[in-house]
């Protein structure tokens, strides 16, 4: 009785250890659930993605030539002008009236003028004659009857016709002086009457009308603001440390609401001077503006197959592609972490288990990284890697994947 105790007592050991131990063995073999995805080879490309605006190269700012009462033309919003083309008129009856007057005193002083020279020349002959009087009765003076009274007369005169040359040549000169100012005026009165008829500067559009009525108007205020707008660009405030690695020429996609679509366009220049600006977090941010054209025939297919058309300072988007590769080798980016020696690794699934690797990165987009062929040779295309592993996961556990591709 005693040993079938003992016999039974042995074999409840048995059991337990039994248990423990298939226990132990399906917790030790016990595959995690992990999502993966497979290693591809196919394009990618580095982008700088940011809002941007819709801008012109030149604004022209019309303002007032002069002080004065304008009558604008009737020029709504977003009409458009011509170069040259009147775009408003100033109240010239007064000008036009000085202008008049002014050319009588031009004549009225030439006059003076011809005037003037016969009076000169007239004492020219004067002075010519008394002087050829005074030395003929001096040759007989003495003789003749010619008294000293008399000649001293006859000298007197000779000395008061100079003296009169004199004055009226100084009166020419001065004539002179006075008809040339005054041809000035008529001049000076022209150009301000030219200045009565504001035209455009450029073939464009009518961007912002500043006065409707007649008013008057200072020197300098603004009229009208006329762009061209076949020069419509696209500018963006990129930050700068995204902005080192933007170049002239390089491709750029205007996608957003605003335009329904996706329109092409071209770098055209990162300016040399950044500017902080606030985000709407209040963080202060170094940004740059970056200027891209559109490439020809985009706005006209905008408008063609989208119906829709772009204005200033339209608020859109752009992808400014900076880098791009065809076949390079793709795994998503939320499969790469840091290891413990700040190097780039990856789990990647093999014979059920995970296996990390370590990896070389190289461009890198929203989705996908590039692996490049430095350190990964036990990494190809096929291969399943682990998609954003959990903290848990480590070197050589069982997994069973769910592939998300």
């Amino acid at each position: 009785m005693e040993r079938r105790r003992v016999s039974l007592w042995h074999f409840a050991l048995l059991l337990l250890f039994g248990a423990g131990g298939w226990l132990a063995y399906d917790r030790a073999t016990e595959a995690l659930p992990v999502r993966a995805a497979r290693v591809r080879t196919g394009p990618i490309r580095e982008i700088v993605e940011e809002r941007a605006r819709t801008t012109l190269p030149h604004v022209f700012h019309v303002t007032m030539p002069q002080q004065g009462r304008i009558f604008p033309a009737d020029l709504p919003e977003g009409s458009p002008v011509r170069r040259g083309q009147a775009i408003a008129r100033l109240e010239d009856d007064d000008l036009r009236d000085a202008y008049t007057e002014s050319q009588s005193i031009v004549r009225a002083m030439a006059e003076n003028v011809a005037a003037a020279r016969a009076q000169v020349k007239a004492s020219v002959a004067r002075r010519d004659y008394l002087k050829w009087l005074a030395e003929a009765r001096e040759k007989v003076y003495g003789r003749d009857g010619v008294s000293a009274q008399v000649l001293r007369e006859t000298k007197a005169d000779s000395l008061e016709a100079e003296m009169e040359l004199e004055g009226n040549t100084a009166q020419l000169q001065a004539s002179i002086a006075l008809s040339s100012t005054s041809r000035l005026l008529p001049i000076f009165l022209k150009r301000i009457l030219g200045r009565t008829i504001v035209e455009s500067p450029v073939d464009g559009v009518v961007l912002k009308r500043h006065v409707w009525n007649v008013r008057m108007m200072q020197a300098g205020e603004p009229v009208m603001d006329l762009g061209d707008m076949n020069g419509l660009r696209v500018t963006a405030e990129v930050l700068t440390e995204e902005a080192v690695r933007v170049r002239e020429g390089q491709a750029v996609e205007v996608f957003g609401e605003t335009v329904g679509g996706v329109l092409k366009a071209r770098v055209r220049r990162v300016e040399p001077q950044g500017f902080t600006k606030l985000s709407s977090l209040g963080v202060e941010q170094q940004r740059v503006n970056v200027l891209a054209d559109f490439e020809a025939g985009e706005l006209e297919r905008l408008s063609r197959d989208l119906g829709r058309t772009l204005g200033l300072e339209y608020r859109v988007r752009v992808r400014i592609v900076t880098a791009e590769k065809d076949g390079a080798l793709l795994v998503p980016r939320s499969a790469i972490f840091r290891g413990r020696n700040g190097g780039r690794r990856l789990f990647v699934i093999r014979s059920g288990r995970a296996e990390s690797v370590d990896v070389s990165v190289g461009m890198s987009d929203d989705e996908d990284a590039e692996i490049l062929p430095v350190g990964n040779a036990r990494l190809s295309e096929g291969d399943e890697v682990i998609v954003a592993p959990d903290a848990s996961l480590s070197e050589g556990m069982r997994v069973l994947a769910t592939t998300g591709d």
